[in-house]
């Protein structure tokens, strides 16, 4: 009786059929299939060739048609003929657009291209069919071809039916087992029942019954013929499914506890990996807010277990429940609706039934909430009011509260995201932080660990790796110093992908620390950010019961939706519970758990400064080849956070720019501090900052950068072992540093606290010692004079191609000492060599040797002026006018192929890409950045250039293009730029007297100072209760 319950209770959650059983099924109704990743060839797409050798030369499922002209061929043979037929592709896009595509079959080309529509997820995938006139029996060719750009799509299986028959989305039904993947199923139930017998042998005693079964099976396996037919290998198939089963989840003490929580909701969604689109002041929450969600519990936690509600939301989303150390009560983040609620934190007791709100605030999200062993909750937060740097969303830090969710307090400063922290067995904080401090945007989403206090932040895993490129949903492994976690890409991501067992023990950089990956392949680095898209399974939210299970949710290959699963590191998957309609979320036992000890908290909240000593500059691979005594001092930099992003996109790119192709963020040097001859230093640094170091050579200029940064707790002391060496090091004593207090920096020349900035710290400079020679008169010099373009100045566009620095497109790995930076650029090089009479002083060098080491940055803050311009501070919003105003006079000579372009071109691509998309120094033109002067816009280069030297122009085109400045072509393109200069007066920039920041800038700004009221609140009270502690004598009762 057992048995058949098991089988049907197996059957129900399958959500199979009886007419997908061998011989009826839907398989039968079909003329043939091929799997996408079978295609005989491909051209124009080297990123999939390169993820199917990385996968041991075959992918599963297809990303195709990135790129126009992307090709590939099937071969698929038709068991029948039909007339007419359909052809059939099962797809998933997340473009708004439709995707296009030819098709031909046997080498003609179909009629009109085939069009496939978004499905609104990469992972939500539908049949989309082409009529086809005639499909004969036997053989055909099938080729497609990407007919635009961005025309990918995901796809899985191709197939061919008569006219009126539709193919099933289960795609199990369409691929029946083979005999090798049988014998491969066999080999995991055996090995995961040899390790629960001598793990738990009273416990896990399976009965003879069970073990005659599985002897029985073993031998039906290995006695079946390679030809049987596909309805004995089913009945095979079903046969072992019952018994791993009953072995994995009925009788498997690891699930022995009374009920398993989880949450129903739909997808979140989002641009990128940690979901922020979809909060409340964000503009593109409609689009990712998907109602409909609820708390549950399954009990016992086995298919057919008791469903219990325990929150339901019709109109929001719950989701990231944890259960208590005790197991009595449960921390969730609810919003309750799209527009009148965010996230807040809720806590639910289990005894009771009730839920009482922890945090509501109102106009920040608080979520992902983790229990900690002291007794407080660390969650992560739009509290910081902040965008991420290269698109308008809000990012998340981590905030502290106490168990009433009160004292709430930051405990990261990141420019971008913090979130998913977890306790580690230890009872450090581990946690999922994207670096983006002067690299690119995708690769580093790695794990970051502190004590729960905030202090001690450091690396743990994939710092200065390509792959994994984000690591989330990381949890401790019981008994063990691995962890657990899901592997993901950035960009258009569901937080899903593969599960990665780590240990920082064998390394801490890309593969060497990854001991195991779910869905199973051979453990190497994969840069694609879409590799995750083609595998077999997507998993997510991994909790581990050992070293060897763990509760996942998992959509199979062919699902509609996340269900709950039991994986093991032996190859077997068995499920819990699944919903039809919903994907189920975030798995976790409902009973008391292991509490990792408590870290006494080390920070003094009266206070505003921390303590760094750093044993040895020279230790470690950052400066490696530099000589001892090189290093004479470090610069302390402080990076600015963004409050704001702006209305207008401009492309990728949605937030203020800082500059060409410079760092993303403002940033202000704090000062400087000496290195000595051993290497040491001891100093203090400004507490809750984002800080990082630089160390100088004897002229000042930076031997290295450290493209990340650390922030200090107040009153916390921290040492450091060297530069980029590993933090599992243990620092070395010198006594060069300690036989001094710790030194306060030596501030910056401009002695303020305010960012660095070009106009105000650079310009000047350029005014007194180079302006008199690079003006606008020498049609073969540069212009640096302070006159205004379009985003910046004549100065700094034409000095930005002879400077070198990281940009925003720096590769991960950390990068050779003087490889970048002042030390390594050729204006520097210049200026040293000679340059005519030209002497700067040592203030001037140094205004100059600290922009180019800070990033080459223009503005030094965030202060947008106009919310509707491109970035927010362009005056050129159409530039269409002036070409209109030119007519041919520059196209007849300048073309796209040869440098200086087509102004209009030319002039287009800089405002796409300002900031963004210009990798490295030497890789983009400046010739077209240049030819608007809206300070003088009579001296405009587009106008003086093809302007005849009597009429007092520049000369400067092939063939005299205006003789006079009557010619009216001159005359319209001066009054347009004339009119752009107008604008700029009226609205004057950050970089101009009078400028005012916009109303979308202050309404933020108001936001952030909201922000930070609550939480110098609960600072102050925390300082009151430590000077109270202090004062109470202790006395030994």
């Amino acid at each position: 009786m057992a048995v058949v319950v098991s089988l049907m209770a197996l059957g129900h959650a399958r959500g199979e059929e009886e007419d997908v059983l061998p011989g009826t099924g839907a398989r039968s109704q079909l003329l043939g299939t091929v799997q996408a990743e079978n295609f005989v060839k491909q051209q124009g797409s080297s990123g999939v060739a390169d993820v199917a050798s990385a996968v041991g030369g075959k992918v599963l499922g297809y990303e195709f048609g990135r790129h126009p002209g992307h090709m590939a061929e099937f071969r698929i043979s038709a068991s029948a003929a039909a007339v007419p037929g359909r052809l059939w592709f099962r797809t998933a896009r997340h473009y708004r657009a439709a995707a296009t595509w030819d098709l031909f079959w046997d080498g003609r080309r179909l009629a009109g291209p085939a069009s496939f529509p978004t499905t609104n997820s990469w992972f939500v995938y539908d049949w989309t069919s082409i009529s086809l006139p005639e499909i004969t029996k036997g053989p055909h060719t099938l080729k497609i071809v990407a007919r635009h750009e961005d025309a990918n799509v995901n796809f899985d299986m191709i197939a061919i039916s008569a006219e009126g028959m539709r193919p099933p989305n289960d795609l199990d039904s369409l691929m029946p087992p083979d005999l090798h993947s049988l014998g491969r199923r066999f080999a995991s139930l055996t090995k995961a029942v040899e390790h629960l017998t001598g793990r738990f042998p009273k416990q896990f005693d399976v009965e003879s019954k069970l073990r005659s079964q599985l002897a029985q099976l073993q031998g039906q396996i290995a006695s079946t013929p390679e030809n049987t037919d596909s309805a004995e290998l089913r009945r095979l198939a079903l046969a072992l499914e019952l018994l791993s089963h009953r072995a994995l989840v009925e009788d498997n003490p690891l699930l022995d506890f009374p009920a398993l929580v989880f949450t129903k909701r739909h997808p979140l969604g989002g641009q990128h990996y940690a979901y922020t689109e979809a909060l409340s002041w964000n503009r593109d929450r409609p689009r990712f807010f998907k109602p409909g969600a609820a708390l549950c519990t399954l009990s016992p936690p086995r298919p057919g277990g008791k469903l219990s509600v325990l929150l339901d939301s019709p109109d929001g989303v719950v989701r990231d429940p944890d259960v208590h150390f005790d197991g009595d009560k449960i921390l969730v983040s609810h919003k309750r609706n799209l527009d009148e609620d965010d996230y807040h934190l809720y806590e639910f007791d289990v005894t009771s039934g009730k839920s009482r709100q922890l945090t509501d605030d109102a106009g920040f999200a608080d979520y992902e909430g983790c229990y900690l062993p002291d007794g407080n909750i660390m969650f992560s937060s739009t509290r910081c009011v902040q965008t991420v740097d290269c698109f308008p969303v809000p990012t998340s830090n981590l905030y502290l509260a106490d168990g009433d969710g009160r004292l709430v307090r930051r405990v990261t400063v990141n420019h971008v995201h913090d979130n998913f922290p977890s306790v580690l067995n230890d009872g450090r904080v581990v946690f999922t932080r994207w670096e983006y401090n002067d690299r690119w945007v995708l690769h580093v989403q790695g794990l970051a660990v502190m004590n729960p206090d905030g202090t001690a932040t450091a690396a743990y895993y994939g710092n200065n790796s390509f792959w994994p490129i984000s690591m989330l949903h990381t949890r401790a492994i019981p008994g063990s110093t691995k962890v657990v976690c899901t592997l993901s890409g950035h960009h258009d991501v569901d937080q899903c992908g593969e599960i990665g067992i780590f240990d920082v023990g064998r390394g801490g950089e890309e593969a060497a620390g990854c001991v195991h990956l779910w869905p199973p392949r051979k453990i190497e680095p994969i840069r694609d950010e879409f590799y995750w898209r083609n595998l077999s399974a997507l998993y997510q939210y991994p909790y581990p019961l050992s070293e060897n299970f763990f509760l996942v949710s998992c959509k199979p290959r062919g699902k509609e939706h996340f269900g709950i699963y039991l994986i093991d590191t032996f190859g077997n998957r068995e499920l819990i519970y699944e919903d039809a309609s919903i994907s189920c979320n975030s798995p976790m036992p409902l009973t008391q758990r292991h509490r990792p000890p408590a870290i006494a908290s080390g920070v003094r909240y009266g206070e505003s400064e921390g303590t760094v000593y750093l044993a040895d500059v020279y230790r470690g691979p950052g400066l490696k080849g530099v000589r001892r005594g090189e290093v004479k001092a470090l610069r302390i930099v402080e990076m600015i956070n963004r409050p704001t992003g702006t209305r207008h996109w401009a492309g990728m790119d949605g937030t203020p720019p800082m500059g060409l192709n410079s760092s993303w963020d403002a940033k202000r040097v704090v000062g400087t501090v000496p290195v000595g001859d051993d290497g040491s230093a001891l100093f203090t640094v400004p507490a809750e900052k984002a800080i990082y170091f630089q160390p100088l050579d004897n002229d000042g200029r930076a031997l290295q950068w450290m493209r990340s940064w650390v922030t200090m707790q107040p009153g916390e002391v921290r040492a450091c072992v060297g530069c980029h060496d590993k933090n599992t090091v243990s620092p070395r004593t010198s006594l060069e540093a300690l036989v001094h207090a710790p030194l306060k920096p030596d501030p910056a020349w401009n002695a303020t606290d305010r960012p660095f900035n070009f106009h105000q710290d650079v310009q000047p400079m350029l005014d007194q010692a180079c302006a008199r020679c690079h003006d606008h008169e020498d049609p073969g010099r540069l212009d640096l004079r302070g006159d205004k373009t379009d985003a910046f100045s004549m100065g700094y566009e034409n000095l930005r191609p002879y400077v070198k620095v990281a940009g925003t497109r720096q590769d991960p790995p950390a990068i050779p000492p003087r490889s970048v930076g002042a030390i390594a650029s050729p204006l520097i090089k210049l200026l040293d060599k000679g340059h005519y009479d030209v002497s700067l002083t040592p203030e001037q060098m140094n205004r100059l040797v600290t922009w180019i080491d800070l990033g080459a940055l223009y503005y030094g803050s965030y202060a947008i002026t106009d919310d509707d311009a491109p970035f927010g501070r362009c005056v050129v919003k159409q530039d269409k006018p002036l070409w209109d105003a030119l007519g041919d006079a520059c196209a007849r000579c300048h073309h796209p192929s040869s440098p200086p372009n087509l102004p209009e071109q030319g002039f287009g691509r800089k405002r796409h890409g300002r900031g963004f998309q210009w990798r490295t120094m030497g890789s983009y033109d400046t010739s077209n950045a240049v030819l608007i002067n809206l300070t003088h816009p009579e001296q405009s280069r587009l106008l003086r250039a093809p302007l005849s030297s009597a009429a007092g122009g520049l000369a400067r085109c092939s063939e005299m293009i205006f003789t006079d400045k009557q010619d009216p072509r001159y005359t319209a393109a001066l009054h347009v730029i004339q009119g752009w200069a107008e604008d700029l007066r009226r609205n004057p920039r950050e970089d101009m007297p009078g400028s005012q920041p916009s109303a979308q800038y202050q309404l933020w700004w108001k936001k952030r100072q909201e922000s930070l009221h609550i939480e110098r609140q609960s600072r102050e009270a925390l300082a009151r209760q430590q000077r109270q502690r202090q004062a109470t004598p202790y006395r030994n009762e």
